[in-house]
């Protein structure tokens, strides 16, 4: 298992801990929902390659709230890494081969895009591996990076948020 710790910092030369909960290793990016009062951190679980479910963390740091450091799991797909929450209501998740999008208000649903593709030269992209996700000011363009050393720009009028609870491939 790992940590993760809430600071304060309102005297910064002397920070202290106000609360440490345990999450699952593996984590990656942490995105922060200043709003509602939640972190999402994509997480692969596990270090075991046959593993294809994996899970987004949400954590309520909210300290007003009666469900303050609740931890919810959420499915996601095959080892999910980077992330982009785009302050309003989206979550995207860069995972092995696909970029997801959730919905905030319910975590219980994604829909995804296979980002292994074949260019119009009939060249076949690498994606597994892939890092980080980046929306662009408009948010019209996403933005996905991979450690193979390919860069897609998805489209994001043509994702459709999730249905209700599972996956839906776009």
């Amino acid at each position: 298992d790992a940590s993760f710790y809430i600071f304060d910092i309102s005297v910064p030369a002397s920070p202290t801990v106000v609360a440490v909960i345990s999450i699952p290793s593996f984590s990656g990016q942490i995105l922060l929902d200043e709003v509602r009062g939640f972190v999402y951190i994509p997480n692969r679980q596990s270090a075991n390659n046959a593993d294809t479910v994996d899970q987004v963390v949400c954590i309520n740091i909210n300290e007003a709230s009666p469900n303050f450091l609740e931890t919810l799991l959420f499915d996601s797909a095959e080892n999910p890494f980077g992330g982009f929450y785009d302050g309003v209501d989206l979550l995207y998740v860069a995972a092995q081969i696909e970029a997801l999008l959730y919905n905030v208000n319910d975590l219980s649903g994604f829909s995804f895009v296979n980002l292994g593709v074949t260019t119009n030269l009939g060249r076949e992209l690498e994606a597994a591996d892939t890092r980080e996700i980046m929306l662009t000011p408009s948010g019209a363009n996403l933005f996905v990076s991979n450690l193979s050393d390919n860069f897609l720009i998805l489209n994001t009028t043509e994702f459709l948020q999730p249905a209700g609870p599972g996956s839906f491939d776009l």
